[in-house]
């Protein structure tokens, strides 16, 4: 699955460039989010919304790199989903981990979704991200091998550290900077 984001064919000069750059912080439509039936839609919609002013230097990267770098993103928000969005240490935790074996093909079975949403418009989005899991799976597994494994590791590191530090009831460690 090859993830075009709309923000690959922007001007970023002129009116039509800011008007395009002024889009990226309009509110995100969920009635239409939930309805999206494709995979790749759906990611790059995702991405667009959440990652803002990241698409934009995004899409300045060579296609390969930032096809990783965009699901590379959407992952580590998936993870933030749910640390932020449980009530307790230990179900963040258990379900940060899960969530990474799932997207890594440990597990087969996605874990579900936080069932609270969020005050913020992110948090709203990353909850529906992660009700999305499959589909962002299947983008992983599309990339290049040596691309997954990069992207594996990562997510990995990462999944740990902040499965740790919710487990210690923290957020935001500083155990592992350098990764995380």
């Amino acid at each position: 699955m090859t993830i075009h984001t709309d923000i690959d064919s922007i001007r970023l000069s002129g009116p039509s460039g800011r008007e395009a750059l002024g889009g990226l912080r309009q509110s995100a439509d969920f009635r239409r989010l939930k309805l999206l039936q494709s995979p790749t839609d759906f990611c790059n919609q995702m991405f667009l919304l959440l990652g803002r002013n990241l698409a934009v230097a995004t899409s300045m990267l060579p296609p390969a790199k930032r096809q990783e770098g965009i699901i590379t993103f959407l992952c580590c928000r998936v993870l933030d989903a749910h640390e932020d969005l449980h009530a307790d240490g230990a179900t963040s935790a258990r379900n940060i981990l899960a969530a990474m074996e799932y997207l890594t093909g440990k597990i087969a079975t996605p874990p579900p979704a936080p069932v609270y949403e969020g005050q913020r418009e992110t948090d709203r989005l990353e909850a529906l991200l992660a009700d999305r899991l499959p589909w962002l799976r299947q983008a992983l597994e599309a990339l290049p091998r040596a691309q997954q494994e990069r992207v594996t590791k990562l997510l990995t590191a990462i999944a740990v550290e902040m499965a740790n530090d919710r487990a210690r009831e923290r957020f935001g460690g500083q155990g592992n900077l350098a990764e995380y």
